[in-house]
């Protein structure tokens, strides 16, 4: 599953990041909470869930310069996982 949400992931945000030449964790926000949306949809499982929210941040943090720490990671991981109404509302401003 996780090849399928990189390519997923790449697919959906490279486009949107190339497009405003810019990595920006707001685009990156909506692509990730529209990906899991449609993830939650097809499975129960909290395990799935949160490997693909890792997939993505560790992907998404693999092109940034200067990196994210480890927490930072974490942090990110868990908001997504979660389903935290915060990151849904970060999803509408830009």
């Amino acid at each position: 599953m996780n090849d399928a949400v990189k390519l997923l992931f790449e697919m959906a945000y490279l486009p949107v990041a190339q497009t405003k030449n810019r990595y920006n964790g707001g685009d990156f926000l909506k692509v990730a909470v529209e990906l899991l949306d449609d993830i939650r949809k097809n499975t129960n499982s909290t395990d799935e869930i949160k490997d693909a929210a890792t997939t993505m941040v560790y992907c998404f943090n693999d092109l940034l310069n200067p990196k994210l720490t480890a927490q930072e990671c974490d942090g990110m991981i868990n908001l997504l996982v979660e389903n935290n109404p915060m990151i849904r509302c970060a999803t509408y401003f830009e």
